[in-house]
């Protein structure tokens, strides 16, 4: 009775520590998304500026140089917008692994079945 108390108890301890570093995992990824949309900002209205300066020049070495950049700037533009936005829920992706790691007695059956199979590997290796 007492080891049951005390599992149940780790299980919530390990479930409250899990659920922490998930909140803290999608806060992360909150702040990465919004700098990623600062950094698209930021490259458009550096493409513009570059596009503005191709009209007004009429430099072809110049022209190239800044056509070159535009395509690089676009060329990012596209990986950040493609990055992919994870929405995780953490009873979906996680619950099930925390029950499967605190079901031990699943976890001794599956090493047991292993553990036996080695023998009778061996059994039959030395026969």
């Amino acid at each position: 009775p007492l080891t049951v108390k005390y599992k149940v108890k780790r299980a919530e301890q390990i479930r409250k520590m899990s659920k922490d570093i998930w909140a803290q995992r999608v806060a992360n990824g909150r702040e990465q998304r919004a700098r990623i949309r600062s950094e698209i900002r930021s490259l458009q209205k550096e493409e513009e500026s570059f596009s503005n300066r191709i009209v007004k020049t009429n430099n072809p070495a110049v022209i190239d140089a800044y056509e070159t950049r535009v395509f690089s700037i676009q060329q990012r533009c596209l990986v950040l917008t493609e990055a992919p936005e994870r929405k995780e829920d953490f009873s979906k992706k996680f619950e099930p692994a925390l029950y499967n790691v605190s079901n031990t007695r699943k976890i001794w059956k599956i090493m047991g079945l292993i553990a036996s199979r080695r023998s009778c590997v061996r059994q039959f290796r030395n026969a």
